[in-house]
């Protein structure tokens, strides 16, 4: 491509408004962190009611990650019903405001939860109800548009295999949402900029 051609300019706005095309306007607004977000559900963590029991029950993960600055926010579920995720997010919007829009993928486990008591509609209507927070679905596969999410659900997983953490040892929910939140902690922790080796 030159520079100085009329053409070849023409042509490179071209396919850069083609590639923006395919995003949501939420990637490209400035906003604070998590006002547009992704989330999805982790399975396969082993919880208990409180130190010492020997009564088991499943422990997910809710993980939302902010579509503008890709900050991660891993929290803990005691269950897949309505009233889980909706405290789960007050818990998140209490410590980085009431998200605007938050999107889930198609195949996700917030939509394939028919067994678990737990449906989209329902989620909708009661964020928005009590929170201000709408719920969009994208369509099935899409991974270019939902994919930061799943990235990040893949590095929580890494993550608890470096740090030696065993995911059939049940510990309690806020032990589990302590775990989470230094996984999450880790994930974040990148520099804003990458010095020279003369800026010592």
């Amino acid at each position: 491509v030159r520079k100085d051609c009329t053409r070849c300019r023409l042509i490179l706005k071209k396919a850069m408004e083609l590639e923006m095309a395919q995003h949501h306007e939420a990637r490209v607004t400035i906003a604070p962190p998590f006002y547009n977000c992704m989330a999805d559900i982790a399975y396969g963590f082993k919880g208990r009611p409180y130190l010492g029991a020997r009564k088991q029950f499943p422990i997910y993960a809710l993980v939302i990650v902010c579509v503008l600055t890709s900050a991660s926010s891993i929290l803990a579920l005691e269950g897949l019903q309505t009233q889980n995720v909706i405290q789960a997010l007050e818990r998140h919007s209490i410590q980085y405001g009431v998200p605007n829009r938050i999107f889930v993928d198609n195949g996700t486990q917030l939509i394939a939860l028919q067994n678990a008591e737990f449906t989209l509609r329902d989620l909708n209507m009661h964020v928005y109800d009590s929170m201000g927070l709408q719920v969009e679905v994208s369509s099935a596969k899409s991974h270019e548009s939902r994919g930061r999410v799943e990235a990040k659900v893949k590095i929580l997983r890494s993550m608890l295999q470096k740090l030696a953490i065993n995911t059939e040892t049940a510990v309690t929910a806020l032990e589990w949402e302590t775990c989470f939140g230094k996984i999450a902690n880790q994930i974040d922790d990148l520099p804003m900029a990458k010095g020279k080796t003369s800026n010592v």
